[in-house]
């Protein structure tokens, strides 16, 4: 669809008079959050709410999130929705008890990773996936191993590569011996003559 970003924006928004929603028409990702591209494809996706926020309201403050207060994901009124910082907006989604993505809430709920080891200070980071526009945690012992077999099978490779390559040269080096030996010439007629015993 040609047009401007906003246009292609409200073409894709239909208002819910009894709640005041403002719900996305057109793709989503993970979570039911709308989004659209803006334009060439080097400019990236935006998310819908963030940018019904922008039109509205301008940029998001640095450092703060979005939190929809409808709890509707697909929504974009900007009135239903409030800035606040990354931690806090991890704390109302992992109090929710309703809407919103459940996974997500049972995810953030949960006090260890999938291999026992707790949710801490010291054995927890967070970082942000900037691809979905959302922060996610991981387990420092779970990354540590993780990195340790990645470097594994990395240096596996590398010596099954060095290998091919070794084998490949003394291919190599072999044949270009074999087709530069001296050949072995047969003897001429006269040296067949000169060689037999007279009678």
């Amino acid at each position: 669809m040609k047009g401007s970003l906003e246009e292609r924006f409200w073409a894709k928004v239909q208002p819910e008079p009894n709640t005041g929603c403002w719900f996305w028409l057109g793709a989503t990702v993970a979570g039911g959050y709308g989004h659209l591209g803006r334009g060439r494809r080097e400019e990236g996706n935006i998310r819908a709410h963030c940018l019904s926020w922008e039109i509205a309201q301008g940029p998001i403050p640095a450092g703060l999130v979005l939190h929809h207060r409808c709890d509707v994901s697909s929504c974009c009124n900007p009135q239903h929705m409030v800035a606040i910082s990354q931690s806090e907006h991890m704390r109302l989604h992992s109090t929710h008890k309703k809407g919103g993505d459940a996974y997500a809430v049972r995810q953030k709920a949960r006090l260890t990773c999938s291999r026992g080891h707790v949710y801490d200070i010291q054995t927890t980071y967070y970082y942000y996936v900037k691809s979905e526009g959302y922060t996610s945690r991981r387990c420092r012992t779970c990354n540590r191993e993780y990195l340790r077999e990645h470097a594994e099978q990395i240096n596996i490779r590398r010596r099954r590569s060095r290998a091919v390559v070794q084998k490949s040269h003394d291919h190599a080096v072999t044949s270009n011996v074999t087709r530069h030996r001296t050949p072995i010439l047969p003897r001429n007629a006269d040296d067949d003559r000169s060689g037999q015993v007279r009678g």
